[in-house]
Parts: structure tokens; sequence; C-alpha cells
């Protein structure tokens, strides 16, 4: 794997479509690599909202960014149907998947 590709893609992904996470990107990416199926399973957070007991799930991009990045790195085919294929897998909504998907294609075409 071409961890800087991977990197590069994924963040021009984040940047796209949840600029939030990119403070913690770097973190995110260490961890991914370290052990991708780890930082998939803990993709999402807790957060106690102001203290007023209320508990929210939020998604992490990043990490599904990493492994969409991943399985298009290399990718000589269509590249929209493996991207959608691994985003789908990773439990993504048709919506998300699009949105993702389009991002990916934005992403490489700066990457080229």
């Amino acid at each position: 794997m071409d961890e800087g590709f991977v990197t590069t893609l994924a963040r021009n992904v984040v940047a796209a479509r949840a600029p939030e996470e990119l403070p913690f990107f770097a973190a995110a990416c260490a961890a991914y690599f370290r052990n991708p199926r780890r930082a998939l399973a803990g993709r999402t957070r807790s957060d106690e909202v102001l203290g007023a007991g209320v508990d929210k799930k939020v998604a992490l991009l990043s990490p599904v960014a990493l492994a969409v990045a991943e399985a298009v790195h290399g990718c000589d085919s269509d590249v929209r149907a493996v991207a959608s294929r691994r985003a789908a897998e990773l439990g993504l909504t048709p919506n998300q998947v699009e949105l993702l998907v389009d991002a990916v294609l934005v992403g490489l075409s700066g990457n080229d």
C-alpha cells in the first residue's frame, strides 16, 4: 500500500466532506495504518451535549475515507464501482456513498 497516496486522497475527501475532522486527521491516519480493522470499528464516538445528559453518536469519516482510498489505490478498472462497493461495505447509506465517491473522484483528479 502506498500510504502517501492513501493519506493524500483521504485528506482531500475529509476536507471536502468533513473539514471539522482535519485537526484530528493525522491521528486518524496513524490509528488506521496501525490497525485498520480497529480504526474502522471505532469510527463513532459518543459526546455528551453541553452537560444535558444527552448522548449522541457522531460518525467519523476519516477512517472510511482511508479505507476507500486504500481500495481504489492502483485501481485500473471502474474506480467509481470499487469506491462505491467499499463504502457500502462499511455501512454508509446510498446517499453517503454517492457523496463520498464524488469526493474521491474529485480528489483523484487533483492527484494527477
